[in-house]
């Protein structure tokens, strides 16, 4: 199965969901292809389509919905940083009275993570070799009678989104 436009990556994935899911995918893209087409492809009937845009949602559903937008709402309030115990948290201090274990569900549902900060620290350094050390060339006298005499190094590392930004910077003292 070929739909255009991007619409399914694979038509495998979506002929294995649950009629709910198929149904769903009809009515999201009735812009882009029949319904008549999507309903044959998918092989689900047009009147089981037209049952199911009939029905109403659940209660549940609806305060799923609800409470979805609320945690999205806390979650982009701290950046994508907390995870479900820190919303959860947060939700009942403002009053709501919810489970952690219902927030990390509608979370993994809505593929809403928090943020992990990086653990560990990167090591330049390998110290632990039987090498000699360098000199200590200028015993901390830094200041230098003509220039291109002496120059100073230093390296660090900066967290980004990618890995680890080495920075190196080389100074001449004069």
């Amino acid at each position: 199965m070929h739909l255009t436009g991007g619409a399914l990556k694979s038509g495998n994935e979506i002929l294995r969901e649950r009629k709910s899911v198929r149904f769903t995918f009809i009515r999201d893209h009735t812009t882009l292809f029949e319904i008549a087409i999507m309903l044959r492809v998918l092989d689900v009937s047009k009147s089981g389509f037209y049952a199911w845009l009939k029905r109403l949602t659940c209660p549940r559903a609806t305060l799923n919905a609800v409470l979805l937008e609320e945690i999205k709402g806390v979650h982009s309030a701290s950046r994508g940083s907390y995870g479900s115990p820190r919303v959860t948290a947060a939700l009942r201090r403002s009053g709501s009275r919810v489970s952690r274990h219902h927030v990390a569900r509608l979370m993994r549902t809505a593929e809403l993570r928090g943020k992990s900060h990086r653990r560990g620290r990167v090591s330049i350094t390998n110290s632990k070799h039987g090498e000699p050390r360098s000199m200590n060339l200028l015993e901390r006298n830094f200041t230098a009678s003509e220039p291109d005499q002496k120059w100073l190094s230093d390296i660090t590392y900066l967290p980004t989104t990618e890995g680890w930004l080495y920075l190196a910077v080389v100074l001449e003292r004069e």
